[in-house]
């Protein structure tokens, strides 16, 4: 989204940061450069390099004992799709002791949820889904589960 000014960015940020979109909150943040349309305006547009995609292979199929093919992936450099898709609740979440993360940047790590979670009592541990954004942390009791859930 492009704003005519600062201003009118700024009041448009503050109104819509964290607002529920699609059950999440959003997360907005001031573009790292000036947009094409802002810089035409401003009469210093320069034209940028496009980025070419490169197309992945196909993946090869490999034959299961059931003589079912399946996927095989050896590009270890593509961002892996997360298969989890946590079931629709029809009442009210009941309490537990484990705690379950999801959404998680690729940038998580176990380390980083350790730090933020052992300040809490009953911490027991952190066990994270390779590539997949989620993570269970666990605590002794439900109570402090909950405790360390109010942050």
């Amino acid at each position: 989204v492009v704003f005519e000014d600062t201003v009118s960015a700024t009041n448009a940020l503050r109104q819509m940061q964290n607002f529920p979109f699609y059950e999440k909150p959003l997360k907005i943040e001031y573009a790292r450069v000036q947009s094409d349309i802002v810089s035409i305006k401003k009469g210093t547009y320069v034209p940028r390099e496009k980025k070419v995609r490169q197309k992945l292979a196909p993946k090869p199929k490999k034959e299961t004992a059931k003589g079912d093919k399946m996927d095989v992936s050896t590009n270890h450099n593509t961002k892996p799709q997360s298969t989890y898709h946590p079931p629709k609740s029809s009442g009210p979440i009941q309490p537990s002791n484990i705690l379950f993360a999801t959404s998680l940047p690729q940038e998580v790590t176990k380390e980083m949820l350790i730090l933020l979670f052992q300040q809490y009592p009953g911490y027991l541990e952190v066990r994270m889904v390779p590539n997949q954004g989620i993570a269970f942390i666990e605590f002794q009791e439900e109570m402090q589960a909950s405790i360390a859930l109010q942050g």
